[in-house]
């Protein structure tokens, strides 16, 4: 029974483990992929409000590359939020015009994935031509820092978890056998001997059915 039981536990200890792990992945997916939209949505904004502000210029005949009020705007936006590096106005060859960053006007945009996490939108003069792009960086690293605070105590709890159902598995398992165990080996008294105590009316009555077909054929002879 000892090994049956270590036998029935082994079996079901890797599905328990990987149901509560696959729940607690799944939920951090959904976190991770819900901050990750509501990082994108605030990006997308800083970058809306920029080029709209850089459009109404060019409709009044400033040319980007002379637009230098962008510069205290984009410091303002970049300070308003510590998880953007940097909001970059560029050119369509890609050359930095503004930045929050001064030590980036001038040289080319190349997004680096491993370093921010870039969204840009088009900036358009009254005839729908692109003049260029707002592009606003967010810190790859610091974006990682936080899904891995918001994942701790997820997988935390998962193990927590995974502990006490395997705990409460293993003593369902024990006492499921304990109680089969002592139904099988509790027995009564039948014209045949000891049978389990379950079956012994059942038993009874198919002794009782043979007797009578018995008695019956001890009849039909007699005649």
């Amino acid at each position: 029974m000892q090994r049956l039981a270590l036998v029935l536990i082994l079996a079901l200890a890797p599905v328990v483990v990987a149901a509560l792990a696959l729940g607690a992945y799944l939920n951090y997916g959904s976190i991770r992929q819900s901050y990750l939209d509501m990082v994108g949505s605030r990006l997308d904004t800083v970058a809306r409000r920029v080029a709209s502000d850089a459009e109404t210029a060019l409709s009044l005949g400033l040319p980007l590359a002379g637009q230098q009020t962008l510069a205290r705007l984009l410091e303002r936006e970049r300070a308003a939020d510590s998880l953007i590096l940097s909001i970059d106005v560029v050119d369509p060859a890609n050359k930095i015009l503004h930045s929050s960053d001064p030590d980036r006007i001038g040289t080319t945009e190349t997004p680096d994935a491993s370093v921010s996490e870039d969204h840009s939108v088009a900036i358009r003069n009254a005839f729908e031509t692109v003049e260029g792009q707002v592009v606003v960086r967010a810190s790859k690293p610091g974006l990682d820092r936080t899904l891995a605070e918001m994942a701790r105590p997820i997988w935390q709890t998962a193990i927590v978890a995974i502990v006490v159902a395997l705990i409460l598995s293993a003593l369902a398992v024990i006492l499921g056998l304990r109680l089969l165990r002592a139904r099988v080996t509790q027995t009564e008294a039948a014209a045949d001997g000891l049978v389990p105590r379950g079956s012994r009316a059942a038993i009874v009555e198919v002794d009782a059915a043979h007797r009578a077909i018995a008695d019956r054929l001890a009849g039909s002879r007699a005649v």
